[in-house]
């Protein structure tokens, strides 16, 4: 059974990223980036001229999985670029002591902005 699934997820992975680089796509990484905020921003200019809260729905979805293509089309993947699970728990604790030290000092510092500048 885990078998055909892993076919199937195989399969839809193979349509979803063909292994051939589309022609719209340059081969350079600046025009690549170009390119793809180019067709992420149009995207969302017509969504927003046909609804407006579509525009929001093209943008979060083209920002985030466009680039996904990309990735794909050039055979590597998302720890390619540093991002992995491998380290979840570290990263974990380092999160918890930055925003333990940060958020206290954000917070003094609101107060003492709102309490003698914003009087």
């Amino acid at each position: 059974m885990l078998a055909r699934l892993d076919a199937l997820v195989d399969g839809a992975h193979a349509r979803l990223f063909p292994r051939t680089r589309p022609r719209w796509l340059p081969k350079d990484a600046a025009r690549e980036a170009l390119v793809l905020w180019a067709v992420c921003f149009a995207a969302v200019l017509i969504g927003f001229v046909i609804w407006k809260p579509l525009g929001k729905v093209f943008a979060t979805v083209g920002f985030l999985y466009l680039p996904l293509h990309a990735i794909a089309y050039r055979g590597e993947d998302w720890p390619d670029y540093g991002l992995s699970t491998r380290t979840l728990g570290k990263d974990l604790k380092l999160f918890g002591i930055m925003s333990a030290l940060v958020f206290p000092l954000f917070v003094l510092g609101y107060f003492v902005f709102v309490e003698a500048v914003m009087p």
